[in-house]
């Protein structure tokens, strides 16, 4: 849309002040407005009459729920009338009628929250104006409802009650014009007009009439005309908060300020030019002779004495070892050292000293430090639980021989025998190679642990036949042959206890 050509005053406002500058709008042709209404509803409101004859409040709730199928023509003719008047009814109704069917209108009206739902007036133009739907509609929606989304909210709520109390207010005002002056003396004076409740009793009977059909029908009549008027005003309402919101989300108001000043600028452009060169020949400096260049002995002879002076004269100190006198020549070449001979073989003595002495402290820790004893000492910082899946894993549940406790507790208990072994093996773990263990740790994740660190080359194969062989007893409750259980506590002693003196 161009909105340079708009009739509005698209500008910073509040969000209320846009709800009523869309009702301004509707009151320019208020009448145009309640004929079309009018005329696209007078069918459905006396095709609902027939249909819903003897259940009439059932054809009010439809007309009701039908109520958005309206409200796209009255918003063509909105939108129409933001740039230039709108044409007669005639070109009206033949210009808009098939906006009757829109985009998302069935959805709209199947699915309840849809239907429901509290800002339409306000995203309608997004559907009718700018044709989206699907994704592209509900991230536009969510845009512009972050500036106007709660004043369209507002409007439907304003527009049920009103909906109800204008058309209850018809039904009321009919019923007292038809009772006329008896209606005071009956409500004033209830005991004493005798005539009074006789008409009172009349009404009651017409209007109750088959258990209050006829109220019914008459409401639904009215409840259309409640429409005709109110519905283009809430259609209304609804767009002058979607084009305010719409001009605070795109900057409509800078964009259009901006275009007049360009319209001015363009308008005082050849008097900027002819200011521009005014000034600039009033400024402009007058011809002048250029001076003479100096002479080159001269700027040679400055050059000299700046560099001679402060802060350019250059100071070195030398500091040098001297065998009896350091009187010598002095030597004009790249290299300024010159250290006596002296000096340069005390040089090489002391790096030779320094040199002889790493090497002595590399091959007093190579040959003396047992990398193997370190290892296992400097172990032990890893995580290690008191117990697992059940099992304690601490020092002090072990017996001080566990491959001996192992064997002789084997044919009384094979269960516990093997138990044991295994937690005296888990106890080593991490005091031993530094492998973490976890109290939520499984079997198989401890036997990945061991195959995943150095310390697999040493124990890798011991600690799949022992895990092997506690699976197989634990859970299958498959006892292993005496001999691998005999072979197993040989392995522990030559891993585990060999020069330890036990656990």
């Amino acid at each position: 849309m161009d909105i340079g050509t708009s009739r509005l005053a698209l500008r910073a406002r509040n969000m209320w002040e846009a709800a009523d500058m869309g009702v301004r709008l509707w009151a320019e042709r208020k009448a145009l407005y309640t004929a079309l209404w009018f005329t696209y509803s007078l069918p459905l409101v006396l095709l609902l009459l027939l249909l819903f004859w003897q259940a009439p409040m059932w054809g009010s709730l439809m007309l009701w729920w039908l109520k958005p199928v309206f409200e796209a023509p009255v918003l063509k003719v909105l939108s129409q009338q933001v740039f230039a008047e709108p044409p007669g009814y005639r070109a009206c109704v033949a210009a808009t009628w098939r906006a009757l069917w829109r985009k998302r209108l069935l959805g709209d009206l199947l699915i309840p929250w849809r239907r429901l739902a509290w800002m339409r007036s306000f995203v309608l133009p997004i559907i009718v104006l700018e044709g989206l739907d699907g994704k592209a509609y509900r991230m536009r929606s969510d845009e512009l409802s972050r500036h106007g989304g709660g004043v369209g909210g507002w409007l439907t709520v304003f527009g049920i009650h009103f909906e109800g109390i204008f058309t209850y207010g018809l039904i009321i005002i009919g019923y007292w014009l038809w009772m006329g002056n008896p209606v005071q003396d009956a409500l004033v004076q209830p005991m004493v007009s005798r005539q009074a409740w006789e008409v009172w009793d009349q009404l009651t009977e017409i209007l109750l009439f088959d258990e209050g059909l006829w109220l019914g029908r008459v409401y639904i009549a009215l409840y259309g005309l409640t429409l005709c008027l109110w519905g283009p005003v809430y259609v209304a309402a609804g767009f002058g908060v979607y084009l305010q919101a719409r001009t605070v989300s795109e900057a409509w108001d800078v964009r259009l300020a901006a275009r007049r000043m360009s319209a001015r600028l363009r308008a005082s452009a050849p008097l900027l030019a002819v200011l521009c060169l005014s000034a600039w020949m009033a400024l402009a400096p007058a011809p002048g002779m250029a001076e003479a260049l100096p002479d080159n002995g001269r700027v040679e002879e400055v050059r000299r004495e700046v560099l001679e002076s402060k802060p350019f004269p250059y100071v070195e100190e030398d500091w040098e070892y001297c065998w009896q006198s350091c009187d010598k020549p002095v030597y004009d070449g790249p290299d300024r050292i010159n250290a006596s001979g002296f000096a340069t073989l005390l040089q090489f003595l002391v790096w030779a000293a320094l040199a002889a002495l790493l090497g002595v402290l590399l091959w007093l820790l190579f040959r003396y430090v047992d990398w193997n004893d370190a290892r296992s000492r400097g172990a032990g910082t890893a995580d290690a639980p008191e117990t697992l899946f059940g099992l304690a894993i601490t020092p002090e549940s072990l017996p001080e021989n566990v491959a001996d406790s192992v064997l002789a507790l084997w044919p009384q208990d094979a269960r516990a025998a093997l138990g044991l072994l295994y937690r005296a093996s888990l106890v080593q773990l991490p005091r031993r190679f530094d492998i973490p263990l976890k109290d939520s740790d499984t079997e198989g994740e401890i036997l990945r642990r061991v195959d995943g660190s150095p310390a697999a080359v040493d124990i890798g194969g011991y600690w799949h036949a022992l895990t092997d062989r506690w699976l197989q007893l634990a859970y299958a409750h498959r006892l292993p042959a005496a001999e691998t259980v005999q072979d197993l506590c040989g392995q522990y002693r030559r891993r585990f206890e060999a020069g330890s003196g036990g656990v």
